[in-house]
């Protein structure tokens, strides 16, 4: 019976596509991050698989088989240079299922691929946790179920609806178990993930160096940066700076963070306002630096502070870290330290003549630093200066082509050269990186950070007043700024087609979706990615288990997953119980009726027809003959009849009642 079983498996191309779809499926993802040509060899054996199911010549032999898997081998060394790792291990595995439905010789091996699908499945969660990828998944582990029951109950070329149908009731089944795990199993700190993850490199956002161009190329990008959630009323988005880094060293054209200040910094931070708190949801970005509000004034526990009031993370961001915080709004910064002052006066001894020259008259001709700051920002309101997103190239000498050349630049260009006529007019200056404004979510009651709300601004120290930001492109004249609509609306690509109502509900219908989809990933990462250790440990407190050991904490995990198997298993069989077929009226009148004669010892036989019991059961009792005809006939007439008589179900019932053998 095995071997007629793996002929039809085997020579049939129904069983081959139900294997090897759900493991193309489950390896598609993994081929958009492995070499062009491993996805190409793939699908090449694959494909070789179904034809050689109506042309078995085609299986290559064994000598053969060898002889590709040492070139798989080969390829996958030559490609990484190595052969031990999370991606050389991914491709190798992928080269085997590739390979191995070459030398199948039955359905236990199919069920091998079946088998070693789920652990393609698992490794995709190695490079991607995304809602987006889980519920691929999910339809991935879906088919494979449905694959593997197949199999294992011989239904090889049954009704898919069958398999699918199973498919799903043992998977809401395994549904409690798998909750059950996530709640209870112990959480280690960190990413179990990340022991077999190589560190990420920086990724888009800022850097720590900023040239005229640099935070105008990030406004191109849509990339989300961080969440902010604020604990009651949140501030205008016009008060929200969100700071990063901080640029104390200049060429004149390129700034720089330069070194970190030696140990920690003393912040003498005066707040005038009461504290706004929010929870940051920070995204990977493989740098070490920590977006505040500013000004903080709680510093995280896995963060420290820079003698420049921005945060500092103990180390590099891998992976999605929600920090509780709290900020200022309204402060004043005083004091600043000697070797500060020196940083915030540093200008290298050439370059930008003339706006050198102009800060030098400044300071010749005003008395007091107050009076040369207000000098510097009445010549940027005098209205020729533009607000672009495109600005012109410049020259070495950056400055001096930006304010008495082209007069038109992004938020970059009004930061450093506002800092730099400060400086050369002897008043502390720096340029501060980071975020400004962010988008609100109403779905999810949030703020979306994203990079193309990267910003740049000034900070000036002043007498009396300590640290004052100056944000230039806040006071520019509205109807100066040049900001292209194609940076705004992306372009619908049908002129004349569409009308402006059309466009503008398509508009509004695609923000709908897309702020839908943030609020869904947003959920997903604050209940699921992020239920590590201290959520678990918070979640045990509130259950009145924050004392109980690891031990006790395993035993609850136990008799939890016994509560969850006999809960499991008394609804399938409820479920089984439910789905027994249900005699219907008239198979019970009938039997009643075949009842009451084996009272007389006239029983039905188990291979006897409604037909033959008839005439046996007249001949033996002809005083009962009429009455026995005439329920069996209307019985046969309504349950084999073409076309059954309406109101045969109540005659049935009344001759059946009266009949008293």
């Amino acid at each position: 019976m095995k071997t007629a079983l793996n002929r039809v498996l085997l020579r049939s191309t129904g069983p081959w596509l139900w294997v090897l779809t759900p493991l193309f499926l489950a390896a598609l993802p993994h081929f958009l991050r492995t070499p062009f040509w491993l996805g190409l060899a793939c699908m090449g054996l694959w494909l070789l698989r179904l034809a050689a199911v109506d042309r078995p010549r085609l299986v290559p032999t064994r000598p053969l088989r060898l002889l590709l898997a040492a070139a798989c081998i080969s390829g996958v060394y030559a490609s990484y240079g190595y052969l031990l790792g999370p991606e050389p291990g991914t491709a190798l595995l992928l080269l085997l299922l590739a390979l191995k439905p070459l030398e199948t010789k039955g359905y236990r091996d199919q069920l091998v691929i079946v088998l070693l699908t789920y652990l393609l499945i698992l490794l995709h969660f190695l490079a991607s946790q995304s809602l987006l990828a889980a519920g691929y998944m999910a339809l991935v582990i879906f088919l494979n179920t449905a694959t593997m029951f197949g199999l294992v109950h011989g239904q090889s070329q049954g009704n898919p609806g069958f398999r699918l149908r199973q498919a799903a009731i043992l998977l809401i089944q395994a549904l409690p178990v798998m909750l059950l795990l996530f709640v209870l199993f112990p959480r280690f700190p960190g990413s179990l993930w990340g022991l077999f993850q190589k560190p990420q490199t920086a990724l888009t956002g800022l850097s720590e160096t900023m040239n005229p161009g640099d935070v105008s190329r990030l406004t191109q990008s849509p990339e989300m940066a961080f969440r902010v959630a604020f604990e009651g009323q949140s501030p205008p988005a016009s008060l929200m700076y969100w700071r990063v880094l901080v640029l104390w060293e200049t060429d004149g054209r390129t700034w720089r963070v330069g070194k970190s200040d030696p140990g920690h910094g003393l912040w003498n931070i005066t707040a005038s306002q009461e504290p706004i708190r929010y929870v940051l949801t920070l995204e990977p970005h493989g740098q070490n630096w920590l977006p505040a509000l500013e000004m903080p004034l709680e510093i995280p526990d896995n963060a420290e502070p820079a003698t420049d009031m921005r945060l500092r993370l103990k180390a590099p961001m891998q992976q999605r870290t929600r920090f509780s915080m709290a900020s200022a709004l309204g402060y004043n910064v005083d004091g600043l330290l000697a070797k500060q002052r020196r940083r915030a006066l540093a200008l290298p001894e050439t370059g930008n003549a003339l706006s050198r020259s102009k800060a030098e008259t400044w300071r010749s001709q005003l008395s007091g630093d107050q009076a040369i700051f207000n000098a510097a920002l009445d010549m940027f309101r005098d209205g020729s200066f533009a607000y672009s997103l495109t600005p012109p190239l410049l020259g070495p000498n950056a400055v001096d082509d930006f304010l008495f050349k082209t007069r038109d630049g992004y938020c970059e260009h009004y930061a450093s050269a506002f800092t730099f006529l400060m400086r050369a007019a002897g008043i502390p200056a720096r340029v501060v990186l980071g975020y400004q404004g962010g988008e609100r979510n109403p779905l999810g009651e949030y703020y979306m950070i994203r990079q193309y709300h990267a910003h740049a601004w000034s900070e000036v120290w002043l007498s009396g007043q300590g640290w004052v930001r100056v944000d230039l492109t806040s006071i520019l004249a509205p109807e100066r700024i040049q900001i292209g609509a194609g940076a705004l609306v992306p372009d619908i690509g049908v002129p004349g087609v569409l009308s402006d109502r059309e466009i503008a509900w398509a508009i509004t219908l695609w923000r709908n979706l897309t702020l839908g989809w943030d609020a869904a990933n947003a959920l997903w990462n604050q209940w699921v990615l992020d239920f590590g250790s201290e959520r678990q440990k918070r979640f045990f407190q509130r259950l009145g288990l924050s004392g109980a050991s690891r031990l006790e904490r395993f035993g609850y995990l136990l008799l939890g997953l016994a509560g969850s198997c006999l809960a499991a298993g008394l609804i399938y069989g409820v479920l089984l119980l439910r789905a027994r077929p249900r005699p219907d009226a008239l198979d019970t009148l009938y039997a009643r009726f075949c009842k009451r004669l084996a009272r007389v010892g006239i029983v039905r036989r188990a291979n006897e027809g409604p037909l033959d019991f008839a005439l046996r059961a007249s001949a033996l009792r002809a005083d009962l003959a009429d009455t026995i005809m005439a329920v069996s006939q209307v019985y046969m007439r309504q349950k084999y009849g073409a076309k059954p008589e309406t109101g045969s179900i109540k005659k049935l019932g009344r001759l059946v009642q009266r009949f008293r053998p």
